[in-house]
């Protein structure tokens, strides 16, 4: 089967999804730098595009055939309010690369002549963060906490969409996606070029990862199944941030602790629905992490798939069946991301809708990809900037988790303080 010759694959198509490996120990360089060993995501060989993930489902029922390519798989973008572009590829391929740090040798004045040279022809220049009204959104804080205080909800994230009127080319969002990299690197790293957006990701946070269980017993019977029934699912929020100079604020705030274990529950909740009774378990909590600028508190929350939420698909031609996890069925239990919403979920997304005034589109949606035998993860779609191709609108978001305890002018430092980080990588 050659499905990918097509006026379509000739088109095209840019994806990459970076994720840092903690353990790079033995693989630091001998040359005095720090490195880091990245997973990148790189796909080919594209066979078509889908706008829903029943639409995907209903393909690959039909197209059985598709899963006989061990690398293939999906990868693209679903936004906040549920538009996605996914792209289903022959092959997907994950690199590992050793990135090295700036360190004190000969070749940071090299680099910093390149880094000042680069940011000298970046398109958007003299750039101010027009049409941000602070007064604007403490009010919108307050009314937040109203809403706290009548009891419908206990905690919602509240944003502000920075916005304004760009023509880029793909080359010059490429540059932009390099500038933004180097001064605000993060764990979940992303670059999509896709026929509505262009979104240019250095998110900090993973919103879930699916994988096989590998200690699990496989069914190695032919013709019945290919691959073990039990896959995990993974998810590590992140809700609580402080300033590289402010970790102990971190320890010590029962705002943020009381923040951050509500969303906690509201994932376990999540996961609840779609994993196998029991299987929900706390393997991370509460802990704070560095990044190059900033200290988060992070956790993790796993379980098992239920069994229900596979997927069957049965192929007559080759007389086997495979079973993977329903992405359809999981984003609907899962999306969007607890820590960029609020509790209870559905409730505290209506104060959002109403608050903020304007839709977030990718803005706290998600990219990443799934290999159908070997499982795949997707970030939340934060501290980003996002190319409209439609509007030829540039924007980022900035927003911070409002409680009954939260005092305004703080969550007003806290937005400023994310927005900063993206606004540097502009001039």
């Amino acid at each position: 089967m050659v499905m990918h010759q097509s006026e379509f694959a000739l088109k095209d198509h840019n994806f990459l999804l970076e994720t840092l490996v903690e353990d790079a120990v033995n693989l630091r360089s001998q040359h005095c730098l720090d490195s880091k060993l990245i997973n990148q995501i790189k796909c080919f060989k594209p066979i078509r595009k889908f706008f829903s993930l029943s639409g995907l489902n209903a393909f690959l029922q039909e197209n059985p055939e598709i899963l006989e390519y061990p690398n293939a798989g999906i990868a693209g973008y679903v936004c906040y309010e549920g538009e996605m572009e996914f792209i289903l590829y022959e092959e997907i391929k994950k690199n590992n690369t050793v990135e090295l740090e700036r360190g004190v040798n000969a070749e940071s004045e090299i680099y910093e002549r390149l880094r000042k040279q680069a940011k000298q022809e970046c398109i958007v220049k003299d750039f101010s963060i027009k049409g941000f009204n602070g007064s604007e959104y403490i009010k919108k804080i307050q009314e937040c906490q109203k809403y706290i205080e009548e009891g419908d909800i206990y905690q919602a994230n509240i944003s502000e969409k920075i916005s304004w009127a760009e023509s880029l080319s793909s080359d010059d969002v490429e540059r932009l996606y390099k500038n933004l990299k180097e001064e605000n690197p993060a764990p979940y790293s992303a670059f999509v070029n896709y026929s509505n957006y262009a979104i240019l990701s250095s998110s900090p946070e993973s919103f879930l990862k699916i994988y096989p269980n590998r200690n699990a017993r496989k069914n190695l019977e032919i013709g019945v199944c290919e691959q073990s029934h039990n896959w995990i699912i993974e998810s590590s929020p992140i809700k609580g941030t402080a300033d590289l100079t402010k970790k102990n604020e971190l320890l010590i705030s029962e705002k943020e602790k009381a923040e951050h274990i509500m969303i906690i529950d509201l994932i376990r909740n999540d996961l609840s629905r779609i994993s196998k009774i029991g299987s929900v378990k706390v393997s991370e909590f509460m802990e704070i992490k560095k990044f190059k600028n900033l200290f988060h508190l992070v956790s993790k929350v796993s379980s098992a798939v239920n069994e229900k939420n596979l997927l069957e698909i049965s192929s007559n031609k080759f007389q086997k069946t495979t079973l993977i996890p329903d992405l359809e069925k999981i984003f609907s239990a899962t999306f969007p991301g607890g820590s960029i919403t609020g509790t209870p979920k559905i409730r505290a997304m209506e104060v959002i809708k109403k608050l903020e005034g304007v839709k977030r589109g990718p803005y706290t949606g998600s990219i990443g990809y799934f290999k159908f035998h070997e499982g795949g993860e997707f970030n939340i779609i934060i501290r980003s900037l996002v190319y409209d191709k439609n509007k030829k609108e540039l924007s980022f978001h900035s927003g911070a988790g409002i409680t009954s305890g939260s005092n305004p002018e703080e969550e007003l430092k806290e937005i400023k303080l994310k927005a900063e980080k993206i606004y540097e990588s502009l001039y």
